[in-house]
C-alpha cells in the first residue's frame, strides 16, 4: 500500500505540484489574513520609533535597531499593510523555493517538499 502510494506521489508532473503548492500556500495566507491579526508585542515600540527617525530623516536615529525591518516598516506604511505585505512575501519565497529545489534536482518531489517545508512552518 505504502509502496502505491509512493509511485502517485512521484508520478505527478511539476507543474500540478505548483498548483497544489500554490493553491495551499494562498489558503494558508488567507486564514492567516482572516483569524491571525497583527498584534503589538514587547518591541514593537523600538521598531516604530527607528520607523519616525528613518522618515525624519534619519536625524534620530537612537541605534536600538538595526534598520533594515524599520526601512521595510516605513516603505509599506501601516500595521495592515506591512502584515499583507509579509504574507505576499511568503507566498514568493515559496514559489521560489519551488522553483529552486525543480532546478537543482529534476525530481518531481523535492520542489513540493522545499516549498511545503517553507510555507507550513509559521
Amino acid at each position: 500500500m505504502f509502496s502505491k502510494f509512493y509511485q502517485t506521489i512521484l508520478n505527478i508532473k511539476p507543474r500540478t505540484w505548483l498548483a497544489i503548492v500554490t493553491a495551499v500556500a494562498l489558503l494558508e495566507r488567507v486564514l492567516l489574513y482572516i483569524f491571525y491579526r497583527p498584534v503589538l508585542y514587547n518591541d514593537t515600540a523600538g521598531y516604530r520609533r527607528t520607523v519616525d527617525a528613518i522618515l525624519g530623516g534619519w536625524a534620530h536615529l537612537d541605534g536600538t535597531r538595526t534598520p533594515g525591518y524599520p526601512v521595510f516598516i516605513a516603505l509599506i506604511g501601516t500595521d495592515e499593510r506591512v502584515f499583507l505585505a509579509q504574507l505576499a512575501l511568503g507566498v514568493l519565497i515559496t514559489l521560489l523555493l519551488f522553483f529552486i529545489g525543480w532546478r537543482f534536482t529534476r525530481q518531481g518531489w523535492f520542489a513540493p517538499l522545499a516549498a511545503f517545508a517553507c510555507t507550513l512552518n509559521l
